[in-house]
């Protein structure tokens, strides 16, 4: 379960990265637009949510990775789980 957490919370703290950085280029663009101090207050917004968002998704990556592991693990206890069969993959020695 904590395997599944930890791979989840590092993909959305990947995704967290991304969508912050395009929340600081549109707050940057908003804040253009604007007069005064809305400048400062873009880029310090936007610099704010570039570390906060990936904090955020990656904490809740992980712990719902943590919830839907321990989800899947209770269905499989009654249900048997996932079965795969697995055949060796052709060779072809022709070449």
């Amino acid at each position: 379960m904590l395997s599944v957490g930890k791979v989840l919370g590092v993909f959305y703290a990947f995704l967290g990265l991304i969508i912050g950085a395009l929340v600081f280029v549109f707050a940057l663009m908003g804040a253009m637009v604007g007069a005064g101090n809305q400048l400062a207050a873009g880029l310090v917004g936007g610099a704010v949510v570039i570390i906060i968002a990936p904090l955020f998704y990656g904490l809740i990556g992980f712990v719902g990775g943590i919830v839907v592991a321990a989800a899947y693990n209770f269905i499989a206890s009654f249900a048997g789980g996932i079965q795969m069969e697995l055949q060796p993959a052709p060779t072809d020695h022709a070449l």
